[in-house]
């Protein structure tokens, strides 16, 4: 990382010695400011300050990605929010002129991408909350989940000094679950990928980016295996429908209808579920067979006697691992607490 800011400082020497400078305004620290954007690409662009740069027609080179022979290349002016986790960036590499009075501008394009993980200034780290369901507070969607019990929320916004969310905790009351102190906070360092790509956190194994894995196993089993314990529905993408809980003391609990009781993973990383009459996401981390999930967060309405909402809960917060049997999906909690089978929702 220091390589990285003494090659931007040197490519700021050469800038000022070169070239004629834009003026810009005062009192923006790279504190204050998107420090560090890696592009879908993997190459990583940190931010030149607020100090004199290139300008092309008033278009400056506020973040510097890599030093070349003929000149700077970097992003040029300000993102530009697409959707609610989109953004455009417009990247551009210089030139010497050809008379040697300074740079050129050799080439400018666009970047178009989605911010899938980011760090503010106040230390959050936040990950994309994936497109599929999720809460909503005031019409605007948790796009986001953070530390703790941290989310952001609605449409991140866009500026000379690159990017902010807005950030707020979820608290849960007897009933709903609430946003609180919502705040619009800095962004400090951003990861950019090509929207077309489904993401898979780097906590998620390759396993995780590859649920068809399990259907050339069930190609490949050999003749003395009976189907139905090697054929089975993919971990991730499916709607998993709880049949019932298997208790260490050979109890069981078995749901009226299993349809009211779901799991959902998604490949980028985040959970949904149906709890009876509520609904909850969150995200997991998957290992090999080691599967853990992160606290929910979950509306929390009164589903009525006879409901299993508060078990179901407590024993998926604890599981710890997956397998298949029969075609079934079986989760194991910690110290074989219990054991939770599900069977794909028709």
């Amino acid at each position: 990382m220091t390589r990285f800011y003494a090659r931007v400082a040197a490519a700021l020497v050469v800038v000022l010695s070169a070239a004629a400078c834009a003026p810009l305004s005062r009192g923006v620290g790279a504190g204050e400011a998107t420090g560090l954007v890696t592009l879908p690409s993997g190459e990583v662009c940190g931010y030149a300050g607020e100090g004199a740069t290139l300008a092309f027609d008033g278009l400056r080179l506020s973040w510097t990605c890599e030093v070349a022979p003929s000149g700077p290349r970097g992003l040029f002016g300000e993102p530009v929010v697409l959707g609610d986790t989109n953004v455009s960036w417009r990247i551009g590499s210089t030139a010497r002129r050809a008379d040697g009075g300074g740079f050129e501008l050799a080439r400018l394009e666009s970047v178009d991408a989605r911010v899938v993980r980011f760090t503010t200034v106040t230390g959050s780290s936040c990950a994309f909350a994936g497109e599929g369901a999720t809460l909503a507070f005031g019409g605007e969607r948790v796009n986001y989940t953070c530390d703790g019990d941290e989310v952001a929320v609605g449409s991140l916004t866009g500026d000379a000094r690159g990017l902010s969310a807005t950030i707020g905790t979820l608290e849960r009351t007897d009933d709903a679950v609430a946003l609180r102190r919502p705040r619009s906070v800095r962004i400090r360092t951003v990861e950019l990928q090509d929207p077309s790509t489904a993401w898979v956190p780097p906590a998620t194994s390759v396993a995780a980016a590859a649920p068809v894995d399990e259907a050339e196993k069930a190609d490949e089993a050999p003749s003395g295996e009976a189907p139905g314990q090697v054929a089975h529905a993919p971990l991730l993408g499916t709607s998993w429908a709880l049949e019932r809980i298997l208790f260490m003391d050979d109890s069981e609990v078995l749901p009226v209808d299993p349809a009211d009781y779901t799991l959902t993973l998604g490949a980028d990383g985040s959970v949904s579920l149906r709890i009876d009459c509520n609904r909850g996401i969150g995200r997991f981390e998957l290992d090999g067979p080691s599967l853990s999930f992160s606290p929910f967060a979950t509306t929390r309405a009164f589903c009525g006697p006879g409901s299993l909402e508060q078990r179901y809960l407590e024993q998926i917060a604890i599981v710890v691992s997956y397998g298949f049997e029969d075609g079934a999906l079986v989760l194991a909690t910690s110290m074989d607490s219990s054991l939770l089978f599900f069977r794909p929702l028709d």
